[in-house]
């Protein structure tokens, strides 16, 4: 990520890493993947689950070092088109209400299917 800024911002500007931790890192092939992956099949066939990198921070790194594994799944659907980055965390932020239905009923299917 350093590399790309870098990059981006050019030469001739001096910047400073305040605080730095480890990454968290999933495992795709971790079973939960494979649940998240069935179950957006099921609700999308044409789905494809992507993996995200965040450049800030979560709460699972303090549930990391618990040896706790953490998974973000937020299931959304949106018309073809809209830049979800654009509206995420953003002064206006926003997701269709049929978008979030879906997600609803697809979130509800994955976490109703576990076994503690």
């Amino acid at each position: 990520m350093i590399r790309e800024i870098e990059a981006l911002i050019g030469p001739g500007y001096e910047y400073r890493i305040d605080r730095e931790l480890p990454a968290v890192e999933g495992d795709p092939d971790d079973p939960m993947g494979e649940r998240i992956r069935d179950v957006l099949a099921r609700h999308d066939p044409e789905g494809i689950p992507i993996p995200t990198m965040i450049p800030g921070f979560t709460d699972a790194k303090a549930y990391d070092r618990l040896g706790m594994k953490c998974w973000g799944f937020s299931p959304v659907r949106l018309p073809p088109g809209v830049k979800f980055a654009q509206m995420f965390h953003g002064h206006n932020e926003r997701i269709p209400v049929d978008g979030f239905h879906f997600g609803v009923r697809a979130l509800f299917d994955l976490v109703s299917g576990l076994v503690l």
